[in-house]
């Protein structure tokens, strides 16, 4: 009888996580000699956030793939297990579950539902902060492409890219270094005239909002001819009396 494979009954694949259904995924193959689970069934650690949510079953490994902030922090300090066997739990302060489902389902679609049919992950209006949040946060660079695009759609009408949510959205963009999307939200500001609110920390957008002022200034007066002059020109009537005080030398 030939000797299990090593780690086919001991849940070494997944390090003993819970996967779908709450089993291992190693549990789910009948088969030791077939093809390992699709990645997003092999879980062995679990997101734990401190705003109450429920903990996120998580693939460590794929983590540490698509961030390296993920990678350096979970190298340095291996987190704490629930039990001998249970899963690793990695702790993300200020973070949502929400955001991180989304981001995991935008990292690695699900299988095609019933018939074929494709269940893309959507980006929505109510969802776009945080996920930029998530990308500064840990690096996740795979995620910006999806990002931008949502956010320079030709018909974007995310209610981020009206009023004083701009600002937000540019600051998070710049410090995700999205070029495009900054160069959006500058467009937005000029185009609504957002006046800069007092408590916002423009950071890394600073230099690219100022460029596009600059720009948007240089503009509007090659187009403006005879209405805009750097010189400052007083136009004065010459037959009326001089200001007091403007009188030529001599005169009384």
């Amino acid at each position: 009888m030939a000797a299990p494979r090593a780690g086919a009954a001991s849940g070494a694949c997944c390090g003993g996580g819970a996967g779908a259904g709450g089993a291992s995924c190693c549990s789910l193959r009948a088969d030791p000699d077939s093809p390992p689970p699709p990645l997003r069934r092999c879980t062995d650690a679990v997101l734990v956030f401190d705003n109450g949510d429920e903990p996120l079953p998580v693939n460590k490994h794929f983590l540490m793939i698509h961030s390296g902030v993920m990678f350096t922090a979970l190298t340095a300090a291996p987190p704490a297990r629930d039990g001998p066997s249970g899963p690793e739990r990695i702790p993300v302060p200020g973070d949502t579950r929400a955001a991180w489902q989304l981001a995991l389902q935008l990292l690695l679609p699900p299988p095609p539902a019933a018939g074929g049919a494709e269940r893309a992950p959507q980006i929505g209006a109510d969802s776009i902060e945080a996920l930029l949040y998530l990308i500064d946060k840990w690096d996740l660079r795979a995620l910006c492409g999806p990002a931008t695009a949502f956010l320079t759609a030709p018909r974007c009408d995310c209610p981020q890219l009206k009023g004083a949510r701009v600002w937000r959205l540019l600051t998070l963009a710049a410090r995700c270094r999205l070029p495009a999307v900054v160069a959006r939200c500058c467009a937005a500001v000029v185009a609504q005239r957002l006046p800069v609110p007092q408590d916002i920390d423009l950071g890394a957008a600073a230099q690219p909002l100022a460029s596009y002022l600059s720009r948007c200034i240089a503009g509007a007066a090659a187009r403006c001819t005879g209405c805009y002059s750097p010189v400052q020109v007083e136009f004065r009537d010459p037959s009326a009396p001089p200001p007091l005080g403007g009188g030529h030398a001599g005169q009384a």
